[in-house]
Formats: C-alpha cells, structure tokens, sequence
C-alpha cells in the first residue's frame, strides 16, 4: 500500500513539474511579432480566426461590420430578436427605476433614473452599452434594487 501511495506522490510531483515548467516557458514570445506577441497563439491560429474584429487581416468571404451605433451592433450581434430582448430589458429596468423614483426613495430614483436616461440616449450617438456606461446603467439599476429591498426589510 505504501508503495502505491509513493507511486501516486511520484505521479503528481511530476505533473506539477510539467505545469510549473510549461508556465515559465514564454518563449513564444520570441516567435511572435506584433499584437499578438503575448497570446502563445501561433500565426495559423491567428488566420483561423481573423474573421474577428479583434484580429488582424480580413477575409473576402467575411468583410468587417461596422456599427456606428448600439442599435446596429445589437442587430449583428443577435438580429431582430437582440432588439427585442435588450429594449424589453431596458424598458423593464427603467419602469422599476421609475416606480421607485415615485415611491420609496424618490431622491436616488430620480437620479438614477435621469442618469440610465442619459445612457440610453447614448445608445443612439454610439455603442454606449459596450462601455462603462453599459456597466454604469446596469450597476444603478442593481445597486437601486438592493437599496429598495434594504428598505423594504423588516428591522
């Protein structure tokens, strides 16, 4: 039994041996040029995926998309149904915010809902929800929504 267990202890030394050998290698970093230098991906992996935005090169079978605007990047990014999904979710978050504003906590509601209002006018000048004011709307919303629960709990 001692053996066995002496045998497994051997086997993960080992492994741990790969893995802590396979993290200080970065000489792929010498191998690489450019952008991608700190990936590890090699340049075949890098053509495989260049139909994204965030890789080099173009394919003529992918030409790049351009969205001047949130709702046109909505639109490549889940059509019609993206609309759908992400106005109902705007809509909901918005009429929450404002049946707060009007009644349990009138000051941070009306702020709240001013400032979401600002960010989703945003949306029409740019791609606001792929920016911290996307994340700035979404955590009012969820910090207004923890505040009226506080307030609603019983002491």
């Amino acid at each position: 039994a001692q053996n066995q267990v002496d045998q497994a202890r051997q086997q993960v030394i080992a492994v741990r041996e790969q893995g802590a050998n396979a993290l200080a290698d970065f000489s792929y970093i010498v191998r690489q040029y450019g952008l991608f230098s700190y990936s590890g991906l090699s340049p075949a992996q890098v053509a495989v995926n260049n139909h994204m935005a965030f890789f080099a090169g173009q394919r003529p079978d992918s030409p790049p998309l351009w969205a001047e605007i949130q709702l046109t990047g909505w639109l490549y990014d889940g059509g019609v149904p993206m609309w759908m999904a992400y106005a109902s979710g705007l809509a909901i978050s918005m009429l929450f915010v404002f049946r707060i504003a009007l009644s349990r906590m009138p000051f941070a509601g009306a702020v709240i809902f001013c400032i979401n209002g600002i960010v989703i006018g945003a949306s029409f000048t740019g791609p606001a929800f792929n920016t911290t004011m996307g994340l700035e709307y979404w955590l009012l919303v969820a910090l207004l929504y923890g505040g009226a629960r506080s307030v609603d709990a019983p002491r």
